[in-house]
This record gives C-alpha cells, sequence and structure tokens, in this order.
C-alpha cells in the first residue's frame, strides 16, 4: 500500500537509484516546496479519504519532474495494510468506498481515454472479485462500486489556494 507510482497504472519497481521519477505519492512520504503549494494550490478537502495525495500529486507532476528518494524511508503504520479493495476489506468499512470510487472518476479522467478505460477496468475487476467473494453482501457492494462511479462523474470539485 501507498507505493508511489511511475506511471498513472503502474507501482515503481524499484529503489535501486538515488532518484526514481514517480507522478503519484503518498502524503506519508511527500516533501514540497511553498512554491508549489502556491502554484499548484491545497489537496482538494472533499477527497479527505482516498485519493487525496494521489490526485494532489499528479496534479504537479503533470507540469513538473516529480522524484521518489530511495534513501528517505517512512513507516506508514495501519490497521488494514494492503490494497484498497471493497472484495477483501471488512464490512465496517465497505461504506467509505463511495468516495473511493467517486474520487478515482475525478482523478483518471484527467488522463482521457486511458484514465476512463483504466476505472472501467479496475471497477468491472473490482465487481468480478466481489461477485466471487464469499463474505456475502454482493449487490450491497456492487451498488457502492458503480454509484461511486456516477458521483465521480458528477462530481466536479474547486482546487482550494492560498490566499
Amino acid at each position: 500500500m501507498n507505493l508511489q507510482r511511475k506511471t498513472m497504472y503502474r507501482d515503481i519497481d524499484g529503489f535501486d537509484a538515488a532518484e526514481v521519477p514517480a507522478v503519484m505519492a503518498s502524503f506519508v512520504s511527500l516533501f514540497l516546496r511553498t512554491e508549489a503549494v502556491r502554484q499548484f494550490g491545497l489537496p482538494i478537502a472533499e477527497f479527505f479519504i482516498w485519493s487525496d495525495d494521489w490526485e494532489y500529486t499528479r496534479r504537479i507532476s503533470r507540469a513538473k519532474p516529480c522524484y521518489v528518494i530511495p534513501a528517505s524511508r517512512v513507516v506508514h503504520a495501519m490497521q488494514n495494510p494492503g490494497v484498497v479493495n471493497i472484495a477483501r476489506d471488512v464490512p465496517a468499512r465497505w461504506a467509505r468506498y463511495r468516495y473511493f470510487y467517486r474520487n478515482d472518476v475525478v482523478l483518471y479522467r484527467r488522463e482521457g481515454l486511458s484514465g476512463w478505460l483504466w476505472l472501467l477496468a479496475k471497477d468491472s475487476w473490482h465487481t468480478i472479485q466481489v461477485l466471487r467473494d464469499r463474505q456475502g453482501c454482493r449487490a450491497e457492494r456492487i451498488k457502492i462500486i458503480w454509484k461511486g462511479f456516477a458521483a465521480g462523474v458528477r462530481f466536479r470539485p474547486q482546487i482550494p489556494y492560498l490566499p
């Protein structure tokens, strides 16, 4: 979880170099210059649970080169570490996934056709995984996926800037 991405669709696969180009990163490992915050604005408050860090760092990396510095290490201790996936997560967390699917639409639609195809493939794959899962409540979880997707299509959050 929280691996930086070298492309919108692939995690960084090695940390052997002094610096590794990246397009998205987690806030737990992020250092920014004040000038970047003034130029690109602040994180979108409505994202608050998922993809806020990826959206923000992608906003920056679309215009400026960004890097991972492997010599810097961060430990992100989490109660439920691992890949975000409604098919594998505990029922108590299912409702918050509506934000995950909504926010991902905002993040990936900026990438054009490849972003939309990624979204459809990912959300379809999550749907298939839910259908295969034995936890039950399949219809409820599938509804969360696709209602979140539809909400994302309509969601047009404003980027806040420093005064």
